[in-house]
């Protein structure tokens, strides 16, 4: 916004924004790899180590977030949370997948076809679905044998948005 406008709000200012239209905007206003805790207001930034490749996988259906955030809440009503510092210890696990799979047939369809290549996981509440390579050839390879009712694509994981850079050059006063 500040580029685009040619306005000088700080991150803090344009993050407080952001919140109010959707709990993720924060974590690109930051443009650094962050895991979000809360509803994903509370960020942790971390570095990654070796680059990873991204297939994301979206099967053309949508999925209300208010919907599966409703029935998390249900769900999970007395659920106490751990935090972020301790999930470092487990393996990471989206905990709206089992809601999304339950309720969306051809996400699970897509789980089940994506867990023959790599370890399946799905976006936010969905409906994307996606798998972490090491390398870009294997992602590349299970990328020309997605199903025909299926979209998708390969991106390189960077830890800093080209974006910032850009938005850093101009002096933050706001």
């Amino acid at each position: 916004m500040n580029y685009l406008c040619k306005i000088h709000f700080s991150s803090n200012f344009l993050e407080k924004i952001g919140a109010n239209l959707g709990c993720d905007i924060p974590l690109f206003i930051r443009g650094h790899t962050s895991f979000g805790e809360g509803k994903g207001d509370r960020l942790k930034p971390f570095c990654l180590l070796k680059t990873k490749w991204y297939l994301i996988l979206y099967p053309n259906i949508q999925i209300s977030t208010k919907e599966i955030f409703q029935e998390y809440s249900i769900k999970n009503h007395n659920k106490s949370f751990s935090s972020l510092s301790s999930l470092f210890n487990k393996p990471f696990k989206n905990d709206c997948e089992e809601i999304v799979r339950k309720k969306y047939s051809l996400i699970n369809k897509l789980f089940l076809w994506l867990s023959q290549y790599a370890t399946p996981n799905l976006t936010g509440t969905g409906s994307c679905v996606f798998a972490i390579f090491n390398k870009k050839k294997h992602a590349e390879n299970v990328l020309l044998l997605i199903p025909k009712w299926t979209e998708g694509f390969i991106s390189k994981g960077i830890n800093a948005s080209p974006l910032k850079k850009l938005c850093n050059s101009q002096k933050n006063t706001f």
